[in-house]
């Protein structure tokens, strides 16, 4: 199937082999990898006590995953594909995080249950508002909008790299790396419109 993306993004895909791919180039192929696969969109609000907690951290996204990649063993779910990158643009504004993760619908409930308890579970009026999933239509627009703001949030948070404020499971991290080398022997930049024609 012929994918779109726009001018911006396009510079973000490349026929190199995996590992000499940037980390942002690698944050779009599993984007673009979860979107072949029928995957979801995440947008996870935290608790204020979780909250505090990685605002505190040296390494705030290590910091989570640790703490998510326990209770995910914890219900067997240890093997899911997912992508989690935080972001907070301004002094005021909330720390959260967006992200992609690849299930089926058994295991969302099940998935949605463990990403709130990870985020610390919020009980007041926003409970309902703490976690949003989506099917991804738009595997571009939506790698672009969770690295929109890496650099104003790791100014924010006082961190060294961006890549502190993203994580990628295994799993997810085989399945990209898998279906970009399975492209590459036709996906050359003579040809890399055909497979990503640019939007109007």
């Amino acid at each position: 199937m012929p994918l779109k993306t726009t001018k911006k993004s396009a510079q973000n895909f490349s026929t190199k082999p995996w590992k000499k791919l940037t980390s942002q180039q690698k944050l779009h192929e599993a984007v673009n990898c979860a979107h072949q696969k029928n995957g979801w969109t995440v947008n996870l609000n935290f608790s204020k006590e979780t909250e505090a907690m990685l605002k505190a951290s040296s390494d705030p996204m290590r910091t989570f995953s640790k703490r998510f990649n326990k209770q995910l063993h914890e219900k067997g779910l240890e093997n899911i594909p997912i992508l989690l990158a935080l972001e907070a643009t301004r002094p005021g504004k909330r720390l959260h995080a967006h992200g992609i993760i690849i299930c089926n619908e058994n295991e969302l409930q099940k998935i949605s249950n463990v990403l709130r308890q990870a985020g610390g579970f919020i009980q007041n009026k926003y409970k309902a508002r703490q976690l949003k999933m989506d099917r991804i239509y738009d595997a571009f627009g939506w790698a672009e909008y969770i690295s929109k703001s890496f650099y104003s949030t790791r100014k924010l948070l006082g961190l060294t790299s961006k890549r502190k404020l993203w994580w990628m499971s295994r799993p997810l991290t085989q399945l990209a790396r898998e279906a970009h080398t399975e492209r590459l022997p036709v996906y050359t930049a003579a040809n890399f419109a055909e497979f990503f024609p640019l939007r109007a």
